[in-house]
C-alpha cells in the first residue's frame, strides 16, 4: 500500500529547496525516481564515475531496472564489452592492489553476472565458455597462501596483514543488510553462494565449492543464504556431496600468472606450508616501483614483508611517506643508482616444477634501461618440514646496487657499517637523495631488527644510540628531493 504521507512530505522538501519537480503526487514520485535516479545518471555518466568496472556495470543496472526486455541486447553487449577488458590479464583487470583493487573488480564481476543471471539463465554459461570467468575466480585461490596471506604487491594490505577469507568476493550470510562503502550490500543482493555453486555446474571446478563450504564455517547450515533459493536442504545435500567425494582442501599448486607477472612456489603441506613469490613488473594502475620483489611464507609467517597501502593520510599522495612506500627502495629488490625503477613489465625465461625442486627465473631489464636485471628463485625441498631458497641476482648497468631486504621482528648482529647513498634525487625514476647516510648492517648483536630495511625496534637503540626512529629517518632521506 502506497505511504499517503509521501507525496506531503516530499513536495514540502521540494518546496523548501525550490526544486523542479513539484513531488505533490505519486505520479510526480515515479517521474522524479524515473527521470533523477535512472535516466540522469545514463545521461551525465561522470555522476557515477567510479573504479572500472563499476560504472559500466552500474549503467547496466540502470537499464535493466527501467526494461530488461527492451534493453536486453544493449545490456549484453555492454556486458561483452566489459568482461573481455575486465578479465583480459589472466583473467583479472591486470590492475595491482592485489587483495584491495584487483579483487575488487572481482567482486564487481561477481555482484553483476549474478545478477543478470536471475533474470537470464543462459547468460552465465555463455560467459564462462565465451570470457576467462573461471581464471578470474580462480585468481583469488591460486594466489592466497597457507589460508591467511595474499601477497602485498601494489596499493593494497598493511605489513603482516593476514587475510582468513577468500577475497575475491564477499559472502554474506543472511540477513545481510551491508554497510560496504565500495560494495553496497542490500538485502537483495546474488548470494555469492548460490552464485559459486552455479560457476562449479559450469566449470566443474570443484575449489569452487570448497570456497563457498569454507566461508561457511565449514559447514551446509543455512546454505545458500539466498532469499531466492528455491530449496535450500537441497542445496545443502548437494555441496554436502561434493565435499564427502571430493574433501575440502583447496586443490593449491606452484603458478606463474605470466600476464599479470606474479610466480608463486609452493611446497609443504599443513603447518608445514610454504611459499615463495616474485612480482616481475614495475609501475601500473596502483602499482608500485616493485620489479622483482620477493616475498616469503613460512611457519605460519610473512617472513618478508612489504608495507602495503600508502599512508595517504599524511598529506596525501605527494607526500614523503606515500613516495617512500611506492620506491623501490621499500621493496626486496635492488635498487640501481639510487633510482627508482621504470613503470616496465619484466618476463620470466624459466619456470620449472618437478618433485623436491621448482624454479623461476625472471627478467626485467627495462626497468632500469640496462643490459641485465635478472633474479632466479630456485626452491629445494629438505624434508616434509624443511626448505631452503636459493637466490641469485644478476645485475650488469649503472655503477651502484643496493640490494635491500625488508623483514619482520628478530634478532640479529653484526658489526655497524656505513657508507654515502647514491647522490640525486627526484623520486620518480630519477636518483633518491643527495649524499643521504644510511645504516647497512642491522644493529649489535641481540637487539630487535625492526620493519624497516636494516632498522631498530621502536624504542631501542643501536650501539651508537641510534633508534628506530632515526634509522626510519634514514630511510626517508632516499625519497627527499
Amino acid at each position: 500500500m502506497p505511504n499517503v504521507q509521501a507525496p506531503s512530505f516530499l513536495s514540502g522538501k521540494a518546496k523548501q529547496f525550490g526544486l523542479p519537480n513539484p513531488k505533490a503526487s505519486f505520479a510526480d514520485i515515479h517521474r522524479n525516481i524515473e527521470q533523477g535516479l535512472l535516466l540522469d545518471p545514463l545521461r551525465n555518466e561522470h555522476k557515477i564515475t567510479s573504479n572500472f568496472p563499476r560504472t559500466p556495470f552500474a549503467k547496466m543496472v540502470l537499464l535493466a531496472v527501467q526494461s530488461y526486455e527492451q534493453n536486453a541486447a544493449t545490456v549484453q553487449q555492454m556486458l561483452d564489452e566489459t568482461l573481455q577488458k575486465a578479465t583480459a590479464v589472466d583473467g583479472v583487470t591486470g590492475e595491482k592492489g592485489l587483495a584491495n583493487y584487483s579483487a575488487s573488480a572481482v567482486r564487481a564481476i561477481a555482484h553483476i553476472v549474478g545478477l543478470l543471471d536471475r533474470v537470464s539463465p543462459n547468460l552465465l554459461p555463455r560467459a564462462v565458455e565465451r570470457f576467462r570467468l573461471r581464471d578470474t575466480f580462480r585468481f583469488h585461490l591460486d594466489t592466497w597462501i597457507l589460508g591467511r596471506y595474499y601477497p602485498i604487491i601494489g596499493d593494497t594490505g598493511i605489513i603482516g596483514q593476514q587475510i582468513t577469507q577468500y577475497c575475491g568476493v564477499d559472502f554474506l550470510r543472511l540477513p545481510a543488510l551491508g554497510t560496504g562503502i565500495f560494495d553496497p550490500r542490500p538485502l537483495f543482493t546474488s548470494s555469492m553462494f548460490t552464485f559459486f555453486w552455479r560457476l562449479y555446474e559450469h566449470t566443474g571446478d570443484v575449489d569452487f565449492v570448497r570456497v563457498l563450504y569454507q566461508a561457511n564455517a565449514n559447514s551446509v547450515e543455512g546454505l545458500p543464504h539466498d532469499l531466492l533459493a528455491d530449496n535450500p536442504a537441497r542445496f545443502q545435500q548437494r555441496v554436502k556431496r561434493v565435499i564427502a567425494q571430493h574433501g575440502a582442501t583447496f586443490s593449491q599448486s606452484s603458478v606463474n600468472k605470466s600476464q599479470w607477472h606474479l610466480a608463486i612456489l609452493r611446497s609443504g603441506r599443513g603447518e608445514h606450508e610454504r611459499a615463495v613469490w616474485i612480482d616481475y613488473d614495475s609501475g601500473g594502475g596502483h602499482g608500485h616501483h616493485d620489479a622483482l620483489n620477493v616475498g616469503m611464507f613460512a611457519f605460519g609467517l610473512d617472513l618478508m614483508v612489504d608495507f602495503g597501502y600508502p599512508p595517504v593520510q599524511y598529506g596525501g599522495w605527494e607526500s614523503e611517506k606515500v613516495r617512500w612506500y611506492y620506491s623501490t627502495a621499500a621493496h626486496n629488490t635492488v635498487v640501481v643508482d639510487g633510482r627508482n625503477q621504470r613503470g616496465e613489465a619484466g618476463r620470466h625465461t624459466l619456470w620449472a616444477t618437478v618433485k623436491g625442486v621448482q624454479a623461476i627465473r625472471v627478467s626485467a631489464p627495462a626497468v632500469y634501461g640496462i643490459p641485465q636485471f635478472e633474479r632466479t628463485l630456485v626452491m629445494v625441498d629438505v624434508s616434509d618440514k624443511d626448505f631452503y631458497v636459493l637466490d641469485i641476482f644478476r645485475v650488469v648497468g649503472g655503477s651502484t646496487h643496493d640490494r635491500f631486504m625488508h623483514s619482520t621482528f628478530g634478532s640479529g648482529g653484526s658489526p655497524p657499517r656505513r657508507r654515502e647513498a647514491p647522490a640525486g634525487g627526484d623520486g620518480r625514476g630519477g636518483p633518491l637523495a643527495p649524499s643521504a647516510q644510511f645504516p647497512q648492517a642491522p644493529p649489535r648483536e641481540g637487539a630487535r631488527v625492526g620493519r624497516f630495511a636494516f632498522g631498530t625496534a621502536a624504542g631501542a637503540a643501536d650501539e651508537r644510540g641510534r633508534t628506530d626512529e632515526e634509522h626510519a629517518a634514514d630511510g626517508a632521506a632516499w625519497m627527499r628531493c
